[in-house]
């Protein structure tokens, strides 16, 4: 049985792509039982980067993990486990999703892209071709990322940005173009 960790709006999102007649229920912190947990298949339906990795790497070590994709996604790359890929998302060849990532709707990792663990790829961004971005990122809303360009581990990027430069690791950045705004 699937037990997908959380009851927000991205578990609702995920119930939404499983196929008819998948067993499934949803558990959170309150009803969590540790000691059947690994008696199940979990997916962490949650937005927060920390929250998954906190959650995956504690009450849910030594589990197996699902990873759930859209039917209406197109995906040509290969994506870690635990990672959802979201509606309309497109990943192309030679991309690499790490594990326990979300690559919301309408987003687009092209060619060659590496993505770290735990990130956050929200919807309408746009990666072109061998972009690195490092484990826990969150990339905003419409986010634009030229080709070659390196993201850092634990960075934040404001929404509808367009970054042309690499951002170092832990730093917030936002604007047309992106410019470092501080620690993330």
């Amino acid at each position: 049985m699937l037990k997908i960790y959380g009851k927000g709006g991205q578990a609702r999102v995920v119930e939404s792509f499983l196929p008819p007649g998948t067993d499934y229920g949803f558990v959170d912190s309150e009803d969590f039982d540790q000691e059947r947990a690994r008696d199940h298949e979990w997916l962490i339906a949650i937005g927060s980067n920390a929250a998954r990795e906190r959650i995956s790497e504690g009450e849910l070590s030594g589990c197996a993990f699902a990873t759930i994709l859209s039917p209406h996604a197109i995906i040509r790359g290969e994506v870690g486990q635990g990672s959802v890929i979201h509606d309309a998302a497109l990943i192309q060849t030679g991309a690499q999703i790490g594990a326990h990532c979300i690559i919301n709707t309408r987003a687009s990792i092209d060619h060659d892209c590496k993505i770290g663990d735990y990130v956050h790829i929200a919807p309408g961004c746009t990666l072109c071709g061998n972009v690195t971005v490092g484990a826990g990122s969150f990339l905003g809303a419409g986010t634009v990322v030229i080709p070659g360009i390196t993201i850092g581990e634990g960075c934040v990027i404001g929404a509808g940005s367009v970054v042309v430069r690499d951002i170092p690791d832990h730093t917030k950045a936002y604007g047309n173009p992106a410019r470092p705004r501080g620690n993330s």
